[in-house]
């Protein structure tokens, strides 16, 4: 190979040496940089930890207080619904009372109606077969006349 060609190659290569060394220092850097970032993020974490144990309990604690606050208000609706239901019981059997009371009075009230009618019917009757033969009468008497 040549001389000059192969000083060539062989500054090159130096320079890619030199290039090399340096990214490996700084990749040392920024690895130790990272290490000491991870480390502090672990550290937070490590301390976040008892944080968000005691939120989780809490959490729970208020979860449980609210079910038995949930399951307290509905065994008091529940109850309350029962005491009105039975209430609208009472009041729909008085009303049902009511209109079967009803019911019966417009049953005698339509009887006593209907025998008034039949009654009034035979008196107009009776009389209508008076007044007809009354009628009837002075007619012959007047024809007679005549």
């Amino acid at each position: 190979m040549d001389p000059e060609i192969r000083a060539q190659f062989e500054e090159t290569r130096r320079h890619f040496d030199v290039v090399a060394e340096g990214m490996r220092g700084e990749l040392q850097l920024v690895s130790e940089h990272l290490s000491s970032r991870l480390e502090s993020v672990s550290s937070r974490t490590d301390r976040l930890e008892p944080a968000v144990e005691e939120t989780r309990r809490h959490f729970d604690v208020v979860a449980d207080g609210m079910r038995a606050h949930v399951q307290l208000v509905a065994d008091e609706t529940r109850r309350h619904f029962d005491v009105v239901a039975e209430g609208m019981r009472s009041d729909v059997r008085l009303v049902a009372e009511g209109v079967s009371s009803l019911a019966e009075r417009v049953d005698r009230v339509e009887e006593n109606l209907r025998e008034e009618i039949r009654q009034t019917r035979t008196d107009l009757t009776a009389l209508i077969t008076v007044s007809y033969g009354d009628l009837d009468r002075r007619v012959r008497r007047l024809e007679s006349d005549l």
